[in-house]
């Protein structure tokens, strides 16, 4: 049992893949700027070597799948975040037009039209 617990211990520690966010510089053509953006890497860090039985095996693999995966949900999320605060300063510095237009403030003159103006009325008909 105390073989059991070491294996997933270790495995958990040092999982076979993790995810990790990454800066990446770049530069902006449309906004003449350089500008971040947050990407997610992926490392292995432990290889599986042989194993004392089918259980431990299994067990290590499962343990790594979910340390795997955990990374991944952590780490994309911390990309998002990233990403978004890099993407308002972006635009803040941006020197380009904004991308969408802002609607005129004026009100448009609206023009009705009254049907019963072009109805003609003869008297004594």
């Amino acid at each position: 049992m105390k073989n059991l617990i070491g294996y997933f211990t270790v495995s958990v520690a040092l999982s076979g893949c993790i995810f990790v966010p990454k800066d990446v510089t770049y530069y902006d053509e449309r906004c003449q700027v350089y500008a971040k953006k947050s990407t997610l890497e992926s490392s292995n860090l432990l290889a599986f070597g042989s194993c004392g039985s089918d259980f431990s095996c299994g067990a290590a693999l499962a343990s790594a799948g979910l340390v795997s995966a955990a990374s991944l949900v952590v780490s994309g999320s911390i990309s998002l975040i990233e990403n978004t605060v890099y993407w308002i300063e972006k635009e803040k510095d941006c020197l380009a037009e904004p991308k969408l237009k802002r609607l005129p403030t004026k009100e448009p003159k609206v023009q009705t039209h009254d049907p019963l103006d072009s109805i003609s009325i003869k008297e004594g008909a």
